[in-house]
């Protein structure tokens, strides 16, 4: 006999998890912020990516390396996780009555959850952790709607002249 609870634990596991961590990368929002800096004109820009604090931005050497800023990171996976939970319980009867067509949509959920992890260990390696931000930030402006990996592809990418 199963303990009480045991079924909803099991079946936010394996639902919650995953989805929350794909939609806190994959949608989240885009913000323009200016940073100082030492060279130019006192201050470089750049993209900020989380929702609702931002967790990632690009490099100042490059854009192709990431900062990610784990105490924001986890604060806003612990809201995804919760909106995800909540989306989970209210949809337990239909995941729980139909198990083979939860399969179908439970194996891509965790590949592309498996495929996140990966970008991001990849970014954190050739980038850099910090708890929070090193750079004062002296300007926000422009948020966005960003859908897809740090939204390249779909809303642009790099600071617009």
């Amino acid at each position: 006999m199963t303990q009480p609870g045991r079924p909803t634990l099991r079946l936010h596991l394996r639902w919650t998890v995953p989805l929350s961590w794909v939609l806190l990368h994959h949608v989240t929002m885009r913000t323009t912020v200016d940073v100082k800096a030492s060279w130019d004109q006192g201050y470089a820009t750049l993209y900020q990516y989380g929702f609702p604090l931002a967790f990632t931005h690009w490099g100042l050497v490059s854009s192709e390396y990431d900062a990610y800023f784990l105490l924001p990171l986890l604060l806003d996976w612990v809201l995804y996780g919760l909106a995800c939970g909540w989306l989970v319980h209210g949809l337990r009867h239909v995941l729980l009555s139909r198990p083979r067509f939860a399969a179908w949509l439970l194996v891509p959920l965790w590949a592309g959850g498996l495929w996140t992890a990966g970008r991001v260990a990849v970014d954190v390696a050739l980038g850099e952790v910090t708890w929070t931000t090193r750079f004062s930030v002296l300007d926000t402006r422009d948020p966005a709607f960003s859908w897809g990996w740090r939204g390249r592809g779909l809303d642009g990418y790099g600071p617009q002249n």
